[in-house]
C-alpha cells in the first residue's frame, strides 16, 4: 500500500494526520522487516509542495520518533504546483500495489481505506488497472462539492489515461 500525502505549509496539522495513518497502516498492512517478511507492507510518500514552513522538519522528526526510516519518503518540489501537481508527482513514484492519497489536514478517515481497495478490485481491467475515488462530499451535500469531486475524477482519468466502466451511479440530493 502506498499513501501519497500532498503537503503545503502543514506543520500544524501534519503530525496528527501521520499518527492516524500510521496507526491504521501498521494494524492493517504491517511493516515488512528485513529477513522476516511479516505483513504486506506499506509506504508513506510525503510530497512537500514548496512549503515555506517546517513541514519537512516535522515529518522527519515524526519519522525518527516512530522508526519510519524504511517507510516514510519525502519528495520536495521546489515550487508550489498545487494539490493536483503534488498528487500527480507522488502517484508517479509509488511502489505499492495500491496507491491512495490523503490530505495532510487529517480530514480523511483511514478506516474507510479498505472500502476503496475493495472498490478497485471490483473494477480492475485485464491489465490490472483500476481506480476508486473516495469523497467527503456526503459531509457537506452541496452541489459545489459534488462538482469539485467530479472535476477531480476527470483529472485522475485524463492524467493517468485510465479507462473505466461505470458500475454504479449514485445521486446526491
Amino acid at each position: 500500500m502506498s499513501l501519497v500525502v500532498p503537503a503545503y505549509n502543514e506543520e500544524e496539522r501534519l503530525t496528527g494526520m501521520l499518527e492516524e495513518a500510521l496507526s491504521f497502516l501498521d494494524t492493517t498492512y504491517g511493516r515488512i522487516s528485513k529477513g522476516k517478511g511479516t505483513g504486506t507492507g506499506y509506504e508513506i510518500l510525503l510530497v512537500n509542495d514548496g512549503s515555506k514552513d517546517r513541514t519537512v522538519e516535522i515529518a522527519l522528526e515524526f519519522s525518527r520518533k516512530n522508526g519510519l526510516h524504511d517507510v516514510l519518503r519525502i519528495v520536495t518540489l521546489e515550487e508550489n504546483r498545487g494539490k493536483g501537481g503534488a498528487v500527480t508527482h507522488g502517484m508517479r513514484h509509488v511502489r505499492g500495489e495500491y496507491a491512495v492519497f490523503a490530505d495532510a489536514d487529517g480530514a480523511s478517515r483511514f478506516k474507510d481505506l479498505g472500502k476503496l481497495v475493495e472498490g478497485v478490485k471490483e473494477v480492475v481491467d485485464e491489465e490490472g488497472r483500476g481506480v476508486a475515488v473516495g469523497s467527503r462530499a456526503w459531509l457537506v451535500g452541496s452541489e459545489a462539492v459534488v462538482k469539485v469531486c467530479f472535476s477531480f475524477f476527470d483529472f485522475l482519468v485524463f492524467s493517468f489515461r485510465i479507462t473505466f466502466q461505470w458500475t454504479e451511479i449514485a445521486s446526491v440530493t
